[in-house]
């Protein structure tokens, strides 16, 4: 068994010699599939059914719980389960590494791609980036219920899966790593001046290390929306830091100049979610999801906008009774 010990250290700085070995007598690595800035991914198998699972587990280096890491990464695994929602992660299991390195334990991806692997192959369409948004708008809405924000969303944590083996169809799209998340109505667990989520999608008050809540959210979303559609981000500059200036203080190339093929109404919205002040944005996940609805019932993926992708993704009412069936 994997203990927290200078050798579990030196183990955890060199992520493949956990290969083989055991995590809290329940569970085995088998590879290394993801290495983070605070922690690592893991291919295992719990031993009691030799069933596939992905471990996260946080840097041992970091001091465990006692940490702000620590106490971050305990909170995503609380916010997963508290959650509980089809468009993310199943929480398995949380522990403790030797009473001390904790790590958490959630449904294994085995299948599909990320939206940023797929946006490597060009501009999604118009129809697919509108069943896109709202399936990440449900799982919004109701992290957003419980006061709980994201703060990171990207293409990088936004996963595309098929539910039929083999088959592009009925794209299934999960929402990734609450490792930044906040309960607004809680204490920070950053420090003041420390900047946290991804600089090319971060809303401008987030920039400024401002006040967060779920409009936060709907700017990031704005942004993925924004580069789906026109294969690139709204800002790009040669530092983290410029990008985030331009954030804070540049006027965003309207979409429909960048990307003219793209239904106006789309792009109106889009551009909606990328209003600087959080007060001129949608104020909530169903204003957004009300112009989607609108859009999903009136666009042809036949004859509609140019098609970039042949991919289809099924609205979420017919996606869940497919997964209740399945």
């Amino acid at each position: 068994m994997v203990e927290a010990t200078p050798l579990f250290a030196q183990l955890d700085a060199v992520p493949d010699s956990l290969v083989g070995r055991e995590v809290d007598g329940k569970y085995r690595v088998v590879e290394c599939i993801g290495r983070g800035g605070t922690a690592n991914v893991y291919r295992a198998v719990r031993l009691e059914g030799d069933h596939p699972v992905a471990l996260k587990m946080l840097h041992a280096i970091d001091n465990g719980l006692l940490s702000i890491r620590g106490r971050r990464f305990a909170r995503e695994a609380e916010v997963i389960a508290t959650l509980d929602h089809p468009n993310a992660l199943p929480l398995y299991d949380f522990g403790l590494i030797g009473g001390f390195v904790p790590y958490l334990v959630t449904e294994l991806l085995s299948s599909g791609w990320t939206l940023a692997e797929r946006l490597a192959r060009g501009p999604l369409s118009a129809l697919t980036t509108v069943r896109m948004l709202d399936q990440i708008c449900d799982v919004l809405s109701a992290a957003h219920a419980m006061g709980i924000v994201h703060r990171d969303l990207k293409p990088e944590n936004v996963h595309l899966e098929s539910l039929m083996p083999g088959s592009e169809d009925w794209v299934l799209v999960r929402v990734l790593d609450f490792g930044m998340a906040c309960w607004q109505m809680r204490g920070r667990l950053t420090m003041k001046g420390v900047l946290m989520g991804s600089p090319r999608y971060m809303a401008p008050e987030q920039a400024l290390d401002r006040a967060v809540d779920g409009r936060t959210d709907l700017y990031s979303l704005g942004v993925i929306a924004y580069e789906a559609l026109a294969g690139r981000p709204p800002f790009m500059a040669p530092t983290q830091m410029a990008e985030l200036v331009k954030h804070v203080s540049e006027a965003l190339r309207p979409l429909a100049t960048i990307a003219p093929y793209v239904d106006r109404e789309l792009a109106d919205l889009v551009m909606w979610m990328l209003e600087k002040r959080a007060s001129d944005r949608p104020q909530s996940t169903d204003d957004v999801r009300a112009v989607l609805a609108r859009l999903e019932d009136r666009l042809d993926p036949e004859t509609g906008d140019r098609e970039h992708d042949t991919m289809s993704m099924e609205p979420v009412s017919v996606r869940r009774r497919a997964a209740r069936v399945g």
